[in-house]
């Protein structure tokens, strides 16, 4: 029996949720227009509706030092998987054919250990829970 959210491996990969709603973004970290940025692609976990999981390769002059990755990239991949984290679920509450804009207003991260160059780090299931009046309502299941 295949898991949820398991493809046949004669298709293609799914189109990430940037190059299909952005796909002339020029944003560093997400932005599929960007030669020189990260370029990195979000698509549904395929598990929990809603959840978004994210893959990057990193490249040599992606290092804080030696086979070590830097600090600012780790927290620009947070950044853009977690905003288009939250995109997704607006638009799944809304229905929304395309997205909101959407920015960080503020966000703090603690690296206990620093990826190794060159693993791909691995950025999932981040969901968007929110705290205002009516949001469980609007919460998709």
């Amino acid at each position: 029996m295949a898991r949820a959210g398991a493809r046949h491996p004669g298709l293609p990969p799914p189109v990430s949720l940037q190059r299909r709603y952005a796909p002339t973004s020029r944003c560093f970290g997400c932005g599929p227009a960007n030669e020189q940025g990260l370029r990195i692609e979000s698509h549904e976990a395929g598990g929990v509706p809603g959840e978004l999981r994210a893959t990057w390769q990193p490249r040599p002059h992606h290092a804080a030092f030696e086979n070590v990755l830097n600090g600012g990239v780790i927290g620009t991949l947070l950044d853009c998987h977690a905003n288009w984290t939250a995109t997704w679920h607006l638009m799944r509450a809304r229905a929304a054919d395309r997205p909101p804009t959407t920015v960080t207003l503020e966000y703090a991260i603690r690296i206990r250990r620093f990826p190794d160059l060159p693993h791909k780090p691995m950025l999932e299931s981040l969901r968007a829970y929110w705290s205002s009046p009516g949001a469980d309502a609007a919460r998709p299941r």
